[in-house]
């Protein structure tokens, strides 16, 4: 099989497994101020906690030069690129501080995001949700249908989709 054909079956397979939670890491692992950096499905993640404690997952790329996040500095309110010090929003990813600015510049700050991803805390796990497309910008429609799904009062879809994930978290481990 040709390297092309090899990498169009991956592809195509990679999408097929969108659209899900998966466990990205143990819940034990994300502490303090220190940012996590995990791959799930061929993405980079950043996954940390806030000054409450809350957990975030954003995608572990600058959006200025392609650093890691995860590399970065987290003081609880804003993660910091390493390498030019831009400072994301954890939850959103909404670009908040670019420190090489004056005051006279044209450039909108908060039209720059890096990428979240829908986390929840469950069962001792960050479970991330992995939409079709990967996330450039947080999409507020995805969150409330993801919000409404997690509310309802049937739970039939998160039993049949759990027993899902840790198959394939357990796949993931054993390959």
């Amino acid at each position: 099989m040709s390297e092309l054909a090899e990498a169009i079956n991956q592809t195509v397979g990679a999408e097929m497994l969108r659209g899900f939670w998966y466990p990205a890491a143990q819940s034990a692992r994300v502490r303090g101020q220190k940012l996590l950096g995990a791959q799930l499905l061929g993405e980079p993640l950043a996954i940390g906690r806030d000054a409450d404690g809350r957990v975030f997952v954003l995608r572990d790329v600058c959006p200025h030069r392609g650093m890691p996040l995860s590399e970065g500095h987290f003081d609880g309110k804003a993660v910091e690129c390493s390498y030019h010090g831009w400072q994301f929003e954890p939850h959103t990813g909404q670009c908040q501080v670019i420190p090489s600015l004056t005051s006279d510049s044209k450039l909108k700050v908060e039209r720059i995001f890096c990428g979240s991803y829908p986390c929840e805390e469950k069962d001792g796990y960050v479970w991330v949700y992995m939409p079709t497309n990967p996330p450039a910008a947080r999409d507020p429609r995805l969150f409330r249908t993801l919000r409404s799904w997690r509310n309802s009062a049937d739970s039939t879809a998160s039993r049949a989709l759990k027993p899902k994930c840790r198959a394939m978290w357990i796949m993931g481990l054993s390959a």
